[in-house]
């Protein structure tokens, strides 16, 4: 028996001295890596303004400048330390876009806007993702960043239920439908049902996997959040939300324990927000909501047109263009993208291939699931882990039901989650002498510390 535990401690100690030499760039003490707090700081104001769509200065919001400073700041810091920032799969990635985004643009109905656009699409397909994998090196920071994109959807999910309480209140920016959808702090009811139902994961990954002062501001905001996203009555935002759970659930990270603790300030919040939409005129409850979305209730409005049937709609009309301009595609800008004469494509993959060709939906789709690539997942049983599989699933979710080409609530997550894979795959990567590799249980705050 002291044998063996003599043994076990030398291989630890291998193990640490193993880690701290494979470490390619310098790291504090818990992991994280040295000398980026400012693209740190920027990246998390960008992650909380990137919910703040109304802040804006025409297409440009200030979550886009706050982003584009975080990128800027953590490639010049990399540059600087001569530090290794090229992953060849990004880099692909981002030619990839630039080629087929100049390409498609050729068609565009407003090229410069197309070619904007794709210039977008460069930012948030490959540099984001870098630039995260660059400043989330520590359990702390993954975390931090989900803290802030869920503050974000927190703040417009109470300006949304603040908008519900009081009908004389105006946003500037903000929507007001005629059946009391509310947009809160987006513009959108759309973008409020994915911004509130990304942020609701995210939140609830934090109280799974955050400090005591994180879960602390988690909880209360996880109750805004939900409260906001039924406001918005986006019957995609409650589907997604619910598939994230299940991921949770699936994962084992959600306990029952979890589910009355976050249930005892989320229920409140939703049997108030519930009886605001009773007193509201021509408000609907979610169960109305799905009923009219499937064409099963009567349309107050008188279109007669359920929202699934106008979706299916927009998807057959454009595989029919896709079909007549499948590799290079209508162009990126605003009005290229409409594909009925009203509405674009409510799918990610079917509104980027109308847009800018076949090619540019593959390299979307890889950029879309090569986070979720390389075995990270099942490599550890963690809480954290399943938050940003769960994260980055109902940002998936969503985008498949509304036109998310460039949304920074589908990308910002994601280059979370390749941050979290990076971050994950690098120390269990490490393999010991023998045949001891790293240890696949939890990745324990402890063990993080002596990394």
């Amino acid at each position: 028996m002291i044998a063996g535990g003599s043994g076990a401690h030398s291989a630890l100690g291998t193990y640490r001295s193993v880690a701290r030499q494979s470490a390619q760039r310098p790291r504090s003490a818990t992991g994280a890596r040295t000398g980026y707090a400012l693209s740190y700081s920027l990246f998390l104001v960008g992650a909380f303004a990137s919910s703040l769509l109304v802040l804006r200065s025409g297409t440009v919001t200030v979550g886009d400048v706050a982003t584009l400073a975080a990128i800027a700041a953590a490639f010049t810091t990399a540059v600087v330390r001569h530090e290794a920032v090229v992953d060849r799969g990004l880099l692909i990635i981002g030619l990839g876009t630039a080629i087929t985004a100049i390409l498609a643009s050729f068609a565009a109905v407003a090229p410069l806007e197309s070619v904007l656009v794709g210039l977008r699409l460069i930012m948030l397909l490959a540099l984001l993702p870098g630039a995260a994998a660059l400043v989330l090196t520590s359990r702390t920071r993954i975390v931090g960043a989900l803290l802030a994109f869920g503050l974000g959807s927190a703040a417009t999910g109470a300006a949304g239920l603040a908008q519900l309480a009081n009908p004389a209140l105006v946003i500037s920016g903000s929507q007001v439908t005629a059946a009391s959808r509310l947009s809160g702090l987006t513009g959108h009811v759309s973008d409020q049902g994915g911004i509130t139902a990304v942020g609701a994961i995210a939140l609830v990954g934090v109280a799974l996997s955050g400090k005591r002062w994180q879960r602390l501001l988690a909880l209360p905001a996880l109750a805004a959040t939900v409260a906001g996203l039924v406001a918005s009555g986006s019957v995609s935002g409650m589907f997604a939300a619910m598939f994230g759970t299940f991921v949770l659930v699936a994962l084992r990270a959600l306990k029952l324990r979890y589910l009355v603790l976050s249930g005892m300030l989320v229920v409140p919040a939703l049997a108030y927000t519930l009886s605001l939409q009773a007193g509201a005129d021509g408000a609907l409850n979610p169960i109305e909501r799905v009923m009219l979305t499937l064409g099963l209730l009567d349309d107050p409005s008188g279109v007669g047109v359920s929202s699934s049937e106008s979706r299916f709609d927009t998807y057959r009309t454009a595989i029919a263009g896709i079909a007549d301009r499948g590799m290079l595609g209508h162009g990126l800008d605003t009005q290229s993208m409409i594909v009925d004469g009203v509405f674009p494509a409510h799918n990610l993959f079917i509104g980027s291939a109308y847009g800018g060709g076949l090619a540019l939906a593959l390299l979307i789709a890889w950029a879309v699931f090569r986070p979720f690539a390389g075995g990270w997942i099942w490599s550890q049983h963690d809480r954290l882990v399943a938050s940003l599989v769960a994260v980055g699933s109902t940002s998936i979710i969503f985008a498949m039901t509304a036109p998310s080409l460039y949304n920074r609530y589908l990308w910002i997550p994601l280059a979370i989650v390749w941050a979290g894979r990076q971050w994950i795959s690098h120390w269990s990567s490490i393999e010991l002498p023998g045949k001891l590799r790293t240890p696949r249980h939890s990745i324990s705050r402890r063990r993080q510390s002596q990394l």
